[in-house]
């Protein structure tokens, strides 16, 4: 599932066109397949994370896109969950991309709720990436003059530099210099 962190690659650069192309190339690959290896995660997980974090963009985009956006950030979730299924450690992915879906749907407290499971589950199966991108995603979508928002990037950061994660750093350290 190298195809699905290629996909996070071409957005990391800022190459959309090609993020999107390979990530939905990626989808149509999963639909096809069973969550028979443990290594497929993080590829499932990058897939979802191109399509929300362009569905989070798109909304300057006509509603046509926005809706093919949606429906791949969902079909990517959905993915996750079944993943989750046959291997518990990827729930706080799962859970991750719940509370992103519920967020860009409109229902903030829900995807406050996913997000405070994908933290419990992260920490539970110790996978810190997890519970950075966790951290992040309650951190920033808090108000900048609410204490936790703070509190929750600072611990973002820190697992992120422990781990070397250069670019989620730099998302971090961005949200941080809104305040």
């Amino acid at each position: 599932m190298g195809v699905g962190s290629l996909a996070l690659a071409y957005l990391r650069m800022g190459d959309t066109a090609r993020a999107l192309e390979t990530a939905a190339r990626t989808l149509e690959t999963l639909h096809t397949l069973k969550p028979v290896a443990y290594w497929l995660q993080s590829g499932i997980a990058s897939i979802a994370e191109v399509y929300f974090t362009l569905w989070e963009q798109a909304s300057a985009l006509p509603a046509a896109e926005q809706e093919v956006l949606a429906q791949g950030a969902k079909a990517a979730r959905r993915s996750l969950d079944t993943f989750s299924q046959t291997f518990p450690f990827a729930q706080a992915s799962a859970w991750l991309y719940r509370g992103s879906e519920a967020w860009l749907s409109g229902h903030p407290d829900e995807a406050r709720h996913a997000w405070n499971e994908a933290l419990a589950a992260a920490q539970r199966f110790s996978t810190p990436f997890e519970e950075g991108q966790a951290h992040f995603e309650l951190g920033r979508h808090l108000a900048v003059q609410d204490a936790a928002r703070r509190s929750h990037l600072l611990r973002a950061r820190e697992l992120f530099s422990v781990l070397g994660a250069a670019g989620e750093i730099s998302r971090v350290q961005r949200e941080l210099d809104r305040a």
